[in-house]
C-alpha cells in the first residue's frame, strides 16, 4: 500500500519534470542510499538544473503581463554563470576591481591628486619667483655694465645750413700785457743763435694777441734768477762799448710791440750815470745800428748812410735813424728819467716811453704814500 503510493509520487514527479523542461533527470532511491553510504556525491548537474528551473520561474513571473513588472527576457544563448562555488572568473574580478576603484576610490584618489598638485605648486612657486628675480637682476646688471640701451632714434628734420659769421678766436692768454712776463735762457748752453730764435718765436706768439700794448719780459736764467744786462748783451752779441755798459745798470726789460702788424723789439735799461750815458750814446751812434743787430728779429734792412736825427715826444728828446723807405724800421733811443729806452721803430720807442713813465709815476706815488704814513 505505502509502496504503491510512493511509487506513484515518484512517477508524478518524473512526469512533472518531463512536462516542464526538456532535460529529464531520473533520481532513484538507490542513488539516495549510495549517497548516504558515502560512495558517491550527488550529481552536481541536478542541483544546477534545479537552480535554473527556479531562475526560469522567477523570470517568467517578471515578464508576466499581469504582474506589472515587465523586464527584458534574458537571451537564451547567453551562458549562465556557474553556480558551483559562485566564484567569479578573472575577467569578472578585474571588472569588479575597476568598478570598485571607480566607485569607492574616486573621492580619495582625487583628493590625493589635488594634494599632490598643491604640494608641487607650493614648491615650484618660490623657485619660479627666485628665478624671475635673478633674471631681472642679471639683466639690469648687464644693461648697466655694457651701457647698451636701445633707444629709438628719431631722425631730426633736415634743415638747410645757414652760414654764420665765425667768432674771432681769442688765443689763450699765455702772456700778459699788464704784468711782466718771464723769458728763460740757459746761460751755460745757450748761444746767440738760440737766443735769436727764442726772440723770433716769442714775437710770433705775441703777434697773435692783436694788442696795442707792449708786452714786457724779464729775462731769467735756468734757475729763474733775473739776468743782468751785461750778461744778456754778451750772450746775444749786442755790441756796446765798455764805457756805455759801465754807465748802465744791471736791471733791464725787453719789450715786444706790434707796430702795423709787424712785431718790433725794444729794451729799457737802468742808468747809473745819466750825464755819462748821454755823452757815450752820442759817441755810439756811428756803430749803434750794427751793435744792436740782435734786436731787429732777423728783419733785413740796408743802411742809408744818413745820420741820427733829433725828435720830440712829450717832454722827451728822441734820437733816431730810419732804416727803410716806409720808416717802419729804425733805431730810436731816449733817456726817460733814470732809464735808457731803445726801440727798433718810432712807435715801439714811444710805447716803451709811455710804459716806463707810467711805472715811474706809480712808484713815486707809492713813495709819497709811504712818507705820509711815516709822518703820521
Amino acid at each position: 500500500m505505502f509502496g504503491h503510493n510512493k511509487n506513484k509520487k515518484i512517477k508524478s514527479k518524473i512526469q512533472t519534470k518531463n512536462n516542464e523542461g526538456d532535460n529529464v533527470v531520473f533520481h532513484t532511491m538507490r542513488d539516495d542510499l549510495k549517497a548516504m553510504d558515502g560512495k558517491i556525491v550527488l550529481n552536481e548537474k541536478e542541483s544546477d538544473e534545479d537552480a535554473k528551473e527556479a531562475e526560469l520561474k522567477k523570470e517568467n513571473e517578471r515578464v508576466s503581463p499581469f504582474s506589472g513588472n515587465v523586464f527584458k527576457k534574458p537571451d537564451a544563448t547567453a551562458v549562465p554563470p556557474s553556480p558551483l562555488y559562485n566564484k567569479p572568473s578573472i575577467e569578472t574580478r578585474t571588472a569588479d576591481a575597476k568598478s570598485l576603484e571607480s566607485s569607492t576610490l574616486p573621492k580619495n584618489h582625487k583628493a590625493l591628486k589635488n594634494k599632490e598638485k598643491k604640494t608641487i605648486l607650493s614648491f615650484l612657486m618660490p623657485v619660479i619667483i627666485i628665478l624671475i628675480i635673478v633674471s631681472v637682476a642679471l639683466g639690469s646688471y648687464l644693461l648697466w655694465k655694457t651701457g647698451n640701451t636701445v633707444e629709438t632714434a628719431v631722425a631730426p628734420p633736415t634743415e638747410i645750413p645757414t652760414e654764420e659769421p665765425k667768432p674771432t678766436e681769442t688765443p689763450i692768454e699765455k702772456y700778459s700785457s699788464e704784468n711782466p712776463n718771464y723769458l728763460s735762457i740757459d746761460t751755460e748752453s745757450a748761444t746767440s743763435e738760440d737766443i735769436s730764435q727764442l726772440l723770433i718765436q716769442t714775437a710770433s706768439e705775441i703777434k697773435e694777441f692783436k694788442s696795442d700794448e707792449p708786452f714786457e719780459f724779464i729775462v731769467t736764467d735756468a734757475n729763474n734768477n733775473p739776468l743782468s744786462f751785461s750778461i744778456f748783451a754778451y750772450l746775444s752779441k749786442i755790441n756796446l762799448s765798455s764805457e756805455t755798459l759801465n754807465s748802465l745798470g744791471e736791471s733791464f726789460s725787453l719789450y715786444f710791440y706790434t707796430d702795423n702788424e709787424n712785431v718790433r723789439l725794444g729794451i729799457a735799461v737802468d742808468i747809473q750815470d745819466t750825464e755819462a750815458i748821454v755823452s757815450e750814446m752820442s759817441g755810439e751812434e756811428s756803430v749803434l745800428v750794427s751793435g744792436l743787430q740782435p734786436l731787429f728779429l732777423d728783419d733785413s734792412f740796408s743802411e742809408t748812410g744818413k745820420t741820427f736825427n733829433t725828435g720830440q715826444y712829450k717832454n722827451f728828446q728822441i734820437r733816431y735813424i730810419n732804416l727803410n723807405e716806409e720808416n717802419t724800421l729804425s733805431v730810436d733811443y731816449s733817456i726817460v728819467e733814470n732809464q735808457l729806452a731803445i726801440g727798433t721803430s718810432k712807435n715801439t720807442t714811444r710805447a716803451i716811453i709811455d710804459r716806463v713813465e707810467a711805472e715811474q709815476s706809480e712808484n713815486s706815488t707809492a713813495d709819497e704814500d709811504i712818507d705820509v704814513d711815516i709822518e703820521l
